[in-house]
């Protein structure tokens, strides 16, 4: 019976950690990588997405990551080019995993699907600075 309980323990932590390191990581870029500075046309789903700033800068993991100084994104309508606000988003719990920092900058709401525009922009000295929406 013992072996039943180790067993179901092992598939446990298996899933958990196929999740949390390949599901989860995916789920946040789930609508591409932009490098920053950008001024690009994507197309997004109607929902709430969560904006996630993304470097390679390297952290003791004891330390938390943040945003690279002068990070800002601006998000609007690509036809007729009304802005779309950013609010807080959900999580402010940065992830890093494989060199790589996802840290949650904003949340943003979309009534409807449709193209938009993201213009993301940053200070020099960050370390491949990406935009990313999940």
């Amino acid at each position: 019976m013992t072996w039943v309980a180790v067993a179901a323990v092992a598939v446990l932590i298996a899933a958990s950690a196929i999740y949390f390191f390949g599901i989860r990581w995916r789920l946040m870029a789930r609508h591409g990588r932009l490098q920053v500075p950008c001024d690009e046309v994507i197309r997004l789903s109607a929902g709430e997405h969560v904006v996630y700033y993304e470097d390679a800068e390297r952290w003791r993991y004891s330390e938390t990551p943040r945003v690279g100084d002068g990070f800002s994104v601006l998000v609007s309508e690509a036809e007729g080019g009304r802005r779309i606000d950013l609010e807080s988003p959900p999580s402010p719990t940065p992830t890093k995993i494989s060199g790589r920092n996802r840290i949650p900058y904003a949340l943003l709401r979309l009534p409807r699907a449709g193209s938009y525009r993201i213009t993301a922009e940053i200070r020099a000295g960050a370390s491949k600075p990406h935009v990313t929406f999940g």
